[in-house]
């Protein structure tokens, strides 16, 4: 399933400024030996310095100007909206892989997110709330969601044998691990993450999709057919297809082609002085990160 999304690329791009920033405190200590010559912190800061100063320099301006303006317009984001939208990032399968593999800290896409939901709120704040709601009911297969755990099996035979097997969640956890083909999902005792319906639709017939929606949580499937020709079990372990559930993910997908409209808007009645020499040709036009291609 594709799921490309614009924050992940927002929390790694603005990864390289901590970077520098670490790097700076220790400028005397070496980074590396090769065999008996060592490469300095000083000499790491300046290549990073020369690579990326000038990127780097933009992002910090954009957040700059974010911070003041959610600030005077009161759409800043504070402690416990950071905290539902760090939960529901995580609940978000390729999110949930950068953060486990270390490759975004927690404490960093918290301070990242204090600057891009600030900025969704900006890119909607003249879009009332019914508006939205409109939207999300026009759309809402792209939100309506399930949590959903699944074993992937070749026959339906397979499938039919092991579904006896499961008598509660647990069961369906350790017969994942073991039997699943779905090599990815499989030592997580077949954790999907959060999937929409339009997601399942790419798959799945629209009946079969009905039906998991039809289930109480831990409920268990019968055995599904996929496209492909394998066949699966799913346990649905959650499922959120109203509004207020789901207010965060429509402000999002909303607020996505608003942004650089936004951000320009913003550069464009600040003033900015460039007093660094080798980043004065940055452009003083806004520019968020596009979305990762496919």
């Amino acid at each position: 399933m594709n799921r490309k999304n614009l924050l992940v690329v927002l929390m790694l791009a603005l990864g390289v400024g901590a970077a520098c920033a670490a790097v700076a405190w220790h400028r005397n200590r070496p980074v590396a030996r090769v065999n008996s010559q060592s490469i300095s912190s000083a000499e790491l800061s300046r290549e990073l310095h020369e690579r990326f100063g000038a990127e780097v320099l933009q992002d910090l301006v954009n957040q700059r100007l974010v911070a003041q303006a959610a600030e005077e317009a009161g759409l800043a984001a504070g402690e416990a909206e950071i905290d539902a939208w760090v939960a529901d990032f995580r609940r978000r399968p390729e999110a949930r892989a950068l953060l486990d593999s270390g490759r975004l800290a927690e404490e960093r896409l918290r301070r990242n997110l204090a600057t891009v939901v600030p900025l969704y709120r900006l890119a909607l704040k003249d879009v009332p709330e019914e508006e939205r709601k409109q939207y999300f009911r026009q759309h809402r297969s792209e939100f309506e969601e399930l949590r959903l755990r699944h074993i992937r099996l070749g026959t339906r035979a397979e499938a039919t044998e092991l579904r006896q097997r499961i008598h509660s969640p647990a069961d369906f956890l350790t017969l994942a691990s073991v039997h699943s083909q779905d090599e990815n999902a499989r030592a997580s005792g077949g954790d999907l993450g959060r999937v929409t319906r339009a997601e399942l639709e790419d798959s799945f017939a629209e009946a079969d999709v009905d039906g998991l929606f039809s289930q109480t949580p831990n409920g268990l499937s019968d055995p599904l057919q996929s496209d492909s020709g394998a066949w699966h079990l799913f346990l649905v372990e959650g499922r959120t297809v109203h509004y207020d559930g789901l207010r965060r993910r429509v402000l999002e997908v909303m607020a996505r082609p608003r942004l650089e409209a936004c951000l320009e808007g913003l550069r464009a009645k600040a003033r900015i002085e460039i007093l660094l020499p080798s980043a004065r040709a940055i452009s003083p036009q806004a520019s968020p990160p596009t979305e990762v291609p496919e």
